[in-house]
């Protein structure tokens, strides 16, 4: 599936209200979005956070770093977009 808006959020030990409030905001797009959740995190504690659809929760076991996480999303979208 196409997406016009696609973003990515990178997680270790995150706050799980400001996150969810971050999300909550972005799913108010109109347009068809996918967000990615990539989580840095030693645990899967975040992952109830992606309880829409359009939110894609990946789990990385460890803490990968900021860029190499967006890497992920970055090819995960141009594969899904295709």
């Amino acid at each position: 599936m196409r997406f016009d808006v696609t973003a990515s959020i990178v997680l270790y030990k995150s706050d799980p209200d400001v996150v969810g409030a971050a999300i909550k905001s972005f799913l108010q797009c109109t347009l068809p979005c996918r967000l990615y959740l990539l989580d840095n995190s030693p645990d899967r504690q975040l992952q109830t956070l992606a309880s829409d659809e359009r939110v894609e929760y990946i789990f990385n076991n460890g803490n990968i770093g900021f860029g190499k996480a967006h890497n992920i999303a970055l090819r995960k979208s141009e594969v899904e977009s295709k």
